[in-house]
């Protein structure tokens, strides 16, 4: 895995924890926010086929995953980063 993906990756669980400190869907909508902002952060100043090959990636991590939360988290992940081609 590439460096990106693998932070990506480290960082879910960090989220999970997160969001079970407080009111879910309030806490969520933050957390989903800060993570937004770390991402724009990161692929707003790659190039394209670099974005497309960390999109390859993360999906193919998805299949690995059983946690239904932390599927959601990859699902909006890649969700936004494909919203940056």
């Amino acid at each position: 895995m590439n460096p990106r993906v693998d932070q990506i990756i480290k960082e879910l669980s960090m989220y999970e924890k997160a969001e079970e400190v407080g009111t879910f869907f309030k806490l969520h909508d933050t957390v989903i926010h800060e993570l937004h902002i770390e991402l724009d952060s990161v692929y707003d100043i790659i190039i394209e086929e670099e974005i497309q090959s960390d999109i390859k990636e993360l999906e193919s991590y998805l299949t690995e995953v059983t946690d239904h939360h932390k599927k959601e988290l990859l699902h909006e992940i890649i969700a936004y980063i494909e919203k940056k081609i």
